[in-house]
């Protein structure tokens, strides 16, 4: 069973500590580097998407960031921001922050120089095994008739 780490709204966490399942995250990032854009279509609704990676970092360490749609584009790379509603996700066993739809971006006020950047502790790197909990009437700890 895992467990949904809700954050306040009013608290900025450090990139060393996110897990997996966290939702509700606010945080102020550094732009490292800036990857391609690729687009897609939606298998659920059939709607077009477009995603973008980019890696972020802090004083703790550094992280891919998945930006999606209305949001690919806004980052510029050396730039700091504050990231809003953000949430984290596994994706290839790795651990990935997302911006969505809930989401916001602006820019930062204050500066993350790239020299206090700790890009030796990348949690994107790092395996992890993580299963969500399931949703819906079908779980694992269902009664199973006889």
């Amino acid at each position: 069973m895992c467990k949904v780490y809700f954050v306040s709204q009013e608290k900025y966490v450090k990139i060393t500590e996110l897990k997996p399942g966290m939702r509700r995250i606010n945080l102020i990032v550094r732009v490292i580097k800036i990857g391609d854009t690729k687009s897609f279509k939606s298998r659920y609704d059939g709607s077009m998407h477009t995603v973008q990676e980019i890696l972020v970092g802090d004083e703790t360490g550094v992280i891919l960031a998945s930006i999606w749609d209305e949001h690919v584009g806004k980052l510029s790379k050396d730039s700091t921001y504050v990231i809003k509603n953000a949430f984290t996700s596994v994706y290839r066993q790795t651990l990935r922050l997302g911006v969505g739809r809930r989401s916001s971006i602006e820019k930062s006020s204050s500066d993350i120089p790239a020299d206090n950047i700790k890009m030796d502790n990348n949690l994107s790197e790092k395996k992890i095994s993580w299963t969500p909990k399931r949703k819906g009437r079908r779980s694992n700890n269902r009664r199973k008739r006889k």
